[in-house]
This record gives C-alpha cells, structure tokens and sequence, in this order.
C-alpha cells in the first residue's frame, strides 16, 4: 500500500475548531502540501484520515455510493466508506477538484430521501436527492474511529434510555450508544436494529464484554440486519450475546468490534 502524508505548514487547529471555521464561511483552506505524490492514498495528520487519493471519475447514487465502497479494496485495505459531511469540510486542498459535487454519507434529518453533497468551500455542503448522481472520495480510519465528534452526541444506556433499541431509536447518524454495565433482557434489549440508508452508529458497551451481556432468553438475537445497507461507519463492540434462538441464527460473542463488510 503506497500512502503518502498530507503536511500543513500553517497553524495545525483542532479538528471541531477547523471544521467551526469552515461552517462560519471564512475560507479556510489547507496550504499545499510539500513532496505531494500521486500514489493511492493520502494521510491528513490533523485528522488522521486516509482518502482516496483520486476518485474513479465515476457519477453514482448514493445507495450505488454505499455500496461500491462496502466493496472497495484499495491498495490493502477493505474498508473503505463514504466520508460523514463533517469530514468532507476538512478535505485537503490537495484533493478537491473545483466544481465537481461529492457525497457525504451524511443523511439529511428533515428528508430521509436526501443526502448531503460537498462541492469544495465555496459552496460548502448542499442536499441533493439520493436518487441523482455524484461522484465519490472515500475515506477510511480517522482519529475518532467510527464515532464523528463534528455530527455525533453520546446515547447512555441505561442513564439516558431505559433499554438499547430506546437509544438506538433517538440516535443520529454518527451518534455513539454507550451501554453501562450489566445483563440486558426483555423487549428493547434484543433483535436490536437500525437501518444504515438513515444513519450509521457505533454501539459499544463502556467496559467490555464481561461487563455488558445481552441476554436474549431463548426467543430471538441480539442483533438483527437484512438488507439495511451497513458499512464500516457501523460498529458494534464490546457485548457478551448469549441464549439466543438458533432457529433465527444462533447466539455469538462478540469481544471486540464487529463491522461491515
């Protein structure tokens, strides 16, 4: 895998303080990076993100977009995702191409059929409906993980929300539900779901999976997707499942963090 490292040599700002400053319209914008090479990928040290270091000049939909790069494995790695609108803001000079409209993977709340769309900082971020066409500049990795600290907020259970699904239910995209210690049960804590053509979280227990196990009391799984268009924006990590119906796909373990692919 060839990558090379985007370097600023203007001040390195906080990544909610650049994206702050891109919002507000005051034209920031990365200084060219020195020994740019044209390779596969990129690193951006301010954010710790990889991108596409040049899109396939191919227009999609947005559910074509999900889909492409739940396939794409590029240079070494598979998972590659469209990037959150937060992250298309902090875009690298490097990368843009004026004119040209990008997908975000960032749903829009108001209009479940509509998408946000990045066209450079100028234009900044626009809805566009899912079903029309734009082209694409994947991503992967980041500092944050999965979790976007520009659109996502933190769902406790059981502090916030009685059960999981409660929690899951009030998320947005790019939200966390953090689940506390214990052994959860009953309606709301198991066939747990949430469709990814609305929005991708990460659910992931506080302390690990010997501390927070979802019981499904013979009558169902812990986790249930079909067709829900999932990707490496979703994570669930950190559950003990068990008691689980094997006639509708048996119990598991899950200790570390379980993605799509």
């Amino acid at each position: 895998m060839k990558s090379s490292t985007l370097r600023n040599s203007g001040f390195l700002f906080g990544l909610v303080s650049v994206a702050a400053l891109v919002i507000l319209g005051l034209g920031l914008a990365f200084p060219p990076c020195h020994g740019f090479q044209e390779e596969d990928a990129l690193t951006d040290p301010l954010t710790d993100l990889m991108w596409q270091q040049a899109d396939d000049g191919v227009e999609r939909t947005w559910e074509e977009a999900v889909r492409y790069g739940n396939e794409l494995n590029l240079g070494g790695y598979g998972d590659w995702r469209l990037p959150r609108a937060g992250e298309l803001l902090l875009l690298p000079a490097d990368l843009q191409r004026p004119g040209k409209v990008y997908w975000s993977g960032s749903t829009v709340p108001a209009d479940l059929e509509q998408a946000q769309t990045y066209a450079g900082l100028d234009a900044g971020l626009r809805p566009r409906k899912k079903s029309q066409t734009a082209l694409v500049r994947y991503v992967r990795g980041g500092r944050y993980g999965s979790f976007d600290p520009l659109e996502g907020q933190v769902r406790h259970v059981p502090r916030d929300y009685p059960t999981i699904q409660a929690a899951i239910d009030a998320a947005h995209d790019g939200d966390l539900v953090l689940v506390a210690n214990g052994v959860y049960q009953g309606a709301g804590n198991k066939n747990l779901s949430w469709d990814g053509r609305i929005k991708h979280l990460t659910v992931k227990s506080a302390n690990g999976p010997l501390c927070a196990v979802i019981d499904c009391e013979g009558d169902g799984r812990a986790f249930v997707f079909a067709d829900t268009l999932q990707n490496h924006l979703d994570v669930i990590d950190g559950f003990t499942m068990q008691n689980g119906n094997s006639q509708a796909g048996g119990d598991s373990t899950a200790a570390g963090p379980r993605r799509w692919s």
